[in-house]
C-alpha cells in the first residue's frame, strides 16, 4: 500500500513534519511567502522592523514587569496523589529544589523575569540545563531567545533535534535534553518555534514610539513647532548667506532658554507651520488606541498597569486586577508548568510519573476574595459533614494532618466541632424531629380552636 493510506498504516514513522529553512515552507512557494510574512496585512512597510527591540517599548515592558513582580506570588509546589487519589504537596521535592536555586549567578525570581521577558516580546523562551557528570540536572540558566535557534533535519524526518546557540561569534551545538524550551503555540512560518502575543501589533508599538518621540522633540524644542520662514513679498529673492542668518536668528531666539524672546527680521517675513500642533494630531487618543491594543495583545488591563485607560476607576480596579490574574497569569502558570514538567520529568531522579508540579495561590492577595469563598464553601462541606478534613486541606493548598481523615458532625454557626463519637449515625434522627414539629401544630390547632 502506497501514498497517504501507507503512511497512516506504518503510523508516527513515516511522519514527515515541514522541512526548508523556515520549517514550514518548502518549494518554490516558500521564498516568497516567508518574504511576505514579515509584513503585516494591508501594508507594504516593515513595521516589524521599525518596532526594533520590543522590551525597549514602555507599554510592553510595563506589562512584562507586572508579570515578573507577580509571577512569583504562588511558588511552585509538586503535588503527589496520596490516599484516595487526592493530590498532597510534596517537600522537599528535586524540582522545586532545582527551581529555587537555579544557578549561582541568580536566584529563581531573576531567571523567571528573563524567561517572561523572552516569551511575551518572541513567544519562545530558552534554559539550559547544567548536567552533572552522571547526567543528573543541577543547574538552570536563562539563554536570550534571538541567541537559540532549533534545529532539526532537512527531510524533516524529526520535530527537532536540538538547537544552535549564538555566542561570541561562535555558534554552540545543543542537545535536546540541554535546553528547555517554553514555546507558545505554534508559529505557522516556523512550526518548530511559538509566535509572540505581540506579532499582530508592531504597529500599535510603532504608534506609540512615534507619539513619543514626537512629544519629546517637542519639549526639546520649547514646545515651539517646526516653521517654514519666507519673505512676504514674492519679488523679494533671499540669498543663501541671508537665508542661514534668518534661520540662526530665529533658532537663538525662540528656542531652549531663549524661547518666547521676540524676533525683528530686518525685512518683512511670512512664518507658516507646516504641520500639525499636538492638539491637531490628538497625540493623547492615538495613545489610548494604540497602548490598550498593545496591553490586549499579552493579556494585562491597562489600569492595572497605572496606564491610560477610558474605563480605569477605583472601583474596579480590583477587579482588573483579579481579571488579569485569574485570565492572563494562571493560564500561563499551567502553560510553564505542563512544558516544564514534561521535559524534565524523565530527567530528574526522585521525579515520579504521577507528580504534578503546580502553583500555591494561597497568599495571592488579588485572589483572597475567592479563598475566602473557597474556604467557607469546604468549612460548610467538612461541617456538612461529608467532606473529611484533610481533604478539604488538601484542596486549599495545605498538608494533612492526624485525625483529619474522621468525619465531623455539624456544629454550631456550621463550624466543625472536635471530633466525638458518632452514637446515632452521620444524620440526625429525623423521626424525632417530626414528632416534636407534629406536637407543635397539634398543639397550635387546638389554641386556635
Amino acid at each position: 500500500m502506497t501514498g497517504l493510506q501507507g503512511r497512516l498504516r506504518r503510523g508516527w514513522k513515516a511522519f514527515r513534519f515541514p522541512a526548508g529553512p523556515g520549517g514550514a515552507f518548502s518549494g518554490s512557494l516558500g521564498p516568497l511567502l516567508s518574504g511576505l510574512f514579515p509584513l503585516l496585512p494591508g501594508t507594504r512597510y516593515d513595521y516589524r522592523r521599525e518596532a526594533g527591540a520590543l522590551w525597549l517599548s514602555s507599554p510592553v515592558l510595563a506589562a512584562i514587569q507586572w508579570l515578573c513582580r507577580t509571577w512569583s506570588e504562588a511558588p511552585s509546589v509538586i503535588r503527589r496523589p496520596g490516599k484516595a487519589g487526592a493530590l498532597e504537596p510534596m517537600r522537599p521535592h528535586p524540582l522545586t529544589d532545582l527551581l529555587e536555586t537555579p544557578n549561582q549567578w541568580y536566584d529563581a525570581s531573576v531567571l523567571w523575569m528573563g524567561t517572561l521577558l523572552s516569551w511575551v516580546v518572541d513567544g519562545n523562551a530558552y534554559w539550559y540545563v547544567e548536567r552533572s557528570a552522571a547526567g543528573k540536572p543541577v543547574g538552570l540558566a536563562y539563554l536570550p531567545h534571538y541567541l537559540v535557534t532549533p534545529t532539526w533535519p532537512n527531510d524533516g524526518s524529526a520535530y527537532r533535534t536540538g538547537y544552535s546557540y549564538r555566542v561570541d561569534n561562535a555558534t554552540i551545538n545543543l542537545k535536546l535534553e540541554e535546553v528547555v524550551h517554553f514555546q507558545n503555540g505554534l508559529d505557522p512560518a516556523n512550526i518548530r518555534r511559538g509566535l509572540s502575543p505581540l506579532a499582530a501589533e508592531f504597529r500599535s508599538v510603532v504608534t506609540d514610539n512615534e507619539a513619543q518621540s514626537y512629544a519629546a522633540a517637542l519639549l526639546k524644542n520649547m514646545g515651539v513647532p517646526g516653521v517654514v520662514i519666507s519673505p512676504k513679498s514674492a519679488d523679494m529673492d533671499l540669498p543663501p548667506d541671508q537665508a542661514r542668518q534668518l534661520k540662526e536668528l530665529w533658532r537663538a531666539a525662540v528656542t531652549g532658554d531663549n524661547r518666547g524672546l521676540p524676533v525683528v527680521p530686518s525685512f518683512p517675513v511670512e512664518i507658516q507651520s507646516p504641520g500639525f500642533s499636538p492638539e491637531q494630531l490628538a497625540l493623547d487618543k492615538l495613545a489610548a488606541i494604540s497602548i490598550p491594543r498593545i496591553c490586549a495583545a499579552i493579556g494585562v488591563d491597562p489600569m492595572v498597569l497605572g496606564l491610560p485607560s477610558d474605563t480605569k476607576t477605583y472601583s474596579n480596579l480590583q477587579q482588573a486586577r483579579e481579571g488579569a490574574y485569574e485570565q492572563t497569569l494562571i493560564p500561563m502558570h499551567r502553560t510553564f508548568d505542563s512544558q516544564l514538567t514534561r521535559q524534565l520529568r524523565d530527567r530528574l531522579p526522585g521525579f515520579l510519573p504521577d507528580d504534578v508540579l503546580g502553583r500555591d495561590y494561597s497568599a495571592v492577595r488579588s485572589l483572597q476574595d475567592d479563598l475566602d469563598k473557597l474556604y467557607a464553601r469546604i468549612t460548610r462541606a467538612v461541617g456538612g459533614p461529608w467532606l473529611y478534613p484533610n481533604e478539604g486541606r488538601v484542596q486549599t493548598g495545605h498538608e494533612p494532618i492526624p485525625g483529619g481523615d474522621v468525619l465531623y458532625p455539624a456544629g454550631p454557626a456550621g463550624l466543625p466541632p472536635a471530633p466525638a463519637p458518632q452514637t446515632r449515625g452521620l444524620f440526625p434522627d429525623i423521626s424525632e424531629r417530626w414528632r416534636a414539629r407534629r406536637e407543635l401544630a397539634e398543639r397550635a390547632e387546638t389554641n386556635g380552636a
